[in-house]
């Protein structure tokens, strides 16, 4: 396995070489998925199996009126799209959105979601932004909300993710999907960093990534 270093918060950090190379040649490919792929799901989850949301059935309807909900807020102007296509503006966003979801859980049907699963249903759900057959979210292409989710938009740490990450980033902890709420986002965020570290190396962009990660994982 051939390994190469690079500077990650004044730090040497190892990484797959092949990988790296790999992903490089991919980005023209994901990103141009990314613009024109559209998403069939509604929301960016069709499949919730092993999605442990305390719901024996209606998993998907619950996702998908959370989804309803956040279109309304877009098309009703509540979200600054100036403010979005700018990293932290749209680090703000995921955070709330993040909130807002296990929040909803909460109070439509009185069930405590882990982190773990909200972060990775809120990043599946943000993901769709950047393309989709719903006729509301095209309408709302001339606000830059495609681009900017195609830009910021964060990698799915969820078995494709993950896959990756650990063949990528060698010796590095793992992303850790259980303990506490503090625990898991410190992990998830310090994971974050090190992938948007690696783009600004390798082009692309954390959602690049996760396009990569998802073509390896089925081929």
């Amino acid at each position: 396995m051939a390994t190469s270093y690079f500077e990650f918060f004044g730090e040497n950090m190892p990484i797959d070489e092949g990988i790296a190379n790999a992903y490089e040649a991919f980005v023209p490919e994901g990103e141009q998925w990314l613009a024109s792929y559209p998403d069939a799901t509604y929301g960016g989850v069709d499949n919730f199996q092993g999605v442990s949301t305390g719901m024996a059935k209606g998993t998907k309807a619950a996702h998908e009126l959370w989804i309803f909900r956040l279109i309304k807020q877009f098309c009703n102007g509540v979200w600054d799209f100036n403010e979005l296509n700018s990293f932290d503006g749209f680090e703000k966003f995921h955070a709330a959105q993040v909130k807002s979801y296990k929040e909803y859980w909460v109070s439509e049907y009185q069930k405590t979601l882990s982190h773990h699963t909200a972060l990775r249903l809120v990043d599946l759900s943000i993901k769709w932004f950047r393309r989709t057959n719903d006729e509301r979210v095209r309408a709302l292409d001339s606000t830059g909300l495609a681009a900017a989710v195609r830009k910021y938009g964060h990698t799915v740490l969820n078995e494709p993710g993950q896959g990756l990450l650990k063949l990528l980033f060698i010796d590095e902890p793992r992303y850790r999907e259980t303990g506490t709420t503090e625990e898991i986002e410190a992990s998830y965020q310090a994971m974050q960093a090190r992938i948007r570290e690696f783009c600004a190396l390798y082009g692309g962009s954390p959602l690049v990534v996760d396009v990569f990660a998802r073509a390896r994982h089925v081929r």
